[in-house]
């Protein structure tokens, strides 16, 4: 340790100021008492009455020390200190005068009030106030024996030294204790900011033990223990919670392509994304390698699917190193989802049925977003044979039909329409088949969009909109894993593609797009015009087959429009007939 400069000693008085001033009252309330029982066998009740007067003075002092902070004016404090030893020495000056003077028992209160002298003062102030003392002392002699010459000098003398040698001796033990006082100031201050470094160094520690090293987010432990502690709160208050965990496609190739630490900037750059995407108080998590998990609170199914479109978005949007030398030319993200209590009310089941809606997501080629759902998973459990096909395509329908009140009729018209073009076109009898289940199930991905989107009838957003483009990838990671349906899946992808390859998913055009789906695009987009939706009416024939015309080229194959055109006359005939 260093050692303690001057300027860093402290009068103990800072400390024990207020214990000391009562310490000196109450042993002068002692002296009082025992001078009252003393003044009872002599005629001293004007001594007794100055005697009280005095200490009545102290009395004030000692209350004033109490009720101001004198410790903060040096001037108030000196002259109030000076007043009271003043009063005191007076006080024992009048014990010390009717008591026998040298032969007073109360000369012993002058080394009481030397002892506090030294303890609270320094070297200057006790010699001070020792000489104060000792002329107190000498005129309570005076007052004792009335002249000077009465008093025995020598013996004064002599009482001087004890008490210069008692002061000395006090000095240097208040000095000892002030020294100590100080150093163990010093020592407390520095273990408390030992203390505050050592806390600030443990939450730290205890923040970074929470924390993935390469990202920076949540680790999976703390995030779980987080979700358990939503999914009570969410119970409490009767909330939705959403759990989706996002993974990256293609992200192995990425790595064997660049290496890890591009990899790592890659998922760092993720992270950003998806922190500007979540609220503050959602949660994001490291999850398994590329996979990240993540917690919406108070966030419903539809919600999260336009959360997750947006995120899917922004990934695809922003610009990665290297990703257009990926055989996918970009990198995109597939996201599984659960929500509580939609699907689980454990957090366990939550992040077990994200993944599986994950893993479904994944099934395809990517960039795709896959809500858990229990009911397809029935069907697909109960779905033994082809015999069975077609009732299990309708209730899948049955099941759209819940939420969208336009889409089951409109499948069935839209497998009509197509299947009439088909032949026309002179397809073969598989083909036809193929056509005809592609057009029931065509729409089944509205089963993960709520029905405030389908059935919405202002303008959708730009969020809402992008979650509506997604269902054809939620039918194919429906249908596909479904033995016996493996083709239907190209024409349900692409049953949204333009002629001129600004549609989606994909961005096909001409004959990149499977010939099932240009037709069962027309038979789409000509039944959704003849039909009413919740923002239109529906159309007359003839505005829809103008319609059909203009999009010759642009959004239709011309050769199935044309063909369409040729029968579409007799088909609505047929159409109205089965109507009736």
């Amino acid at each position: 340790m260093q050692p303690i400069r001057r300027e860093e000693i402290k009068p103990i008085q800072s400390e024990l100021f207020p214990r000391v001033i009562a310490s000196r009252w109450v042993f002068f309330l002692a002296l009082y008492l025992t001078f009252f029982i003393f003044s009872q066998v002599g005629p001293n009740v004007h001594i007794l009455n100055a005697f009280l007067g005095l200490f009545l003075l102290n009395s004030v002092l000692t209350a004033l020390h109490f009720v101001v902070d004198l410790r903060e004016n040096t001037r108030a404090e000196k002259l109030t200190d000076f007043v009271g030893y003043l009063a005191d020495s007076l006080t024992t000056a009048v014990l010390v005068a009717h008591t026998g003077g040298f032969n007073s028992p109360f000369i012993l209160a002058y080394a009481y009030l030397i002892m506090m002298i030294s303890e609270n003062g320094r070297v200057v102030e006790v010699l001070f106030y020792g000489l104060v003392f000792l002329a107190t002392y000498f005129a309570s002699l005076y007052l004792t024996y009335g002249t000077l010459l009465a008093i025995s000098f020598s013996r004064f003398g002599m009482v001087t030294c004890l008490f210069a040698v008692f002061a000395l001796r006090a000095v240097i033990i208040g000095r000892k204790l002030r020294l100590q006082t100080t150093a163990l100031t010093r020592s407390k201050e520095a273990l408390e900011s030992f203390a505050a470094g050592l806390k600030a160094s443990n939450e730290t520690l205890i923040e970074l033990s929470n924390r993935d090293p390469v990202t920076g987010c949540y680790n999976f432990p703390y995030f779980r223990r987080l979700l358990n502690e939503e999914i009570e709160r969410a119970k409490r208050y009767q909330t939705s919670l959403a759990v989706l965990i996002v993974d990256i496609d293609n992200f192995q190739a990425y790595n064997e392509l660049f290496g890890h630490q591009r990899g790592d900037q890659v998922l760092l750059q993720l992270v950003d994304i998806i922190r500007q995407n979540l609220r503050d108080y959602d949660l994001c998590a490291r999850f398994i390698g590329d996979d990240f998990i993540l917690a919406l609170m108070d966030t419903d199914v539809d919600v999260a699917k336009i959360v997750a479109a947006r995120l899917s978005r922004a990934v695809a949007e922003h610009s990665f190193y290297g990703e257009s030398e990926l055989p996918s030319k970009s990198l995109t993200v597939s996201i599984g989802i659960a929500v509580y209590p939609d699907n689980a009310e454990t957090c366990q089941d939550l992040i077990n049925y994200a993944e599986d809606a994950l893993r479904k997501a994944k099934l395809t080629r990517g960039n795709q977003i896959r809500v858990y759902s229990s009911i397809v998973e029935e069907l697909r459990e109960n779905l033994s044979d082809s015999e069975s096909m077609i009732d299990t395509l309708q209730t899948l329908l049955m099941v759209v039909n819940a939420r969208d009140r336009y889409t089951y009729g409109h499948s069935e018209r839209v497998a009509k329409y197509a299947v009439a073009i088909g032949k026309e076109m002179g397809l073969a009898e598989e083909e036809l088949q193929r056509l005809k289940y592609a057009a029931f199930l065509h729409d089944v991905g509205k089963i993960e969009i709520g029905r405030e989107v389908l059935n919405k009838r202002e303008n959708l957003t730009a969020q809402e909109w992008d979650l509506l483009q997604q269902h054809p990838m939620f039918g194919l990671s429906i249908i596909e894993p479904i033995r016996g349906l493996e083709g239907l899946l190209p024409i349900i992808r692409s049953h949204h593609e333009r002629f001129d390859g600004l549609g989606y998913p994909d961005g096909l055009g001409g004959s990149e797009i499977p010939l099932l789906a240009r037709i069962l695009a027309v038979a789409d987009s000509f039944d959704a015009m003849r039909s009413n939706r919740p923002y239109r009416a529906a159309l007359s024939k003839e505005v829809a087959v103008t319609e059909l015309i203009k999009g010759k080229g642009t959004q239709f194959d011309p050769e199935v429009v044309d063909t369409f055109l040729k029968i579409v006359d007799r088909v609505e005939d047929d159409q109205a007939d089965a109507a009736e």
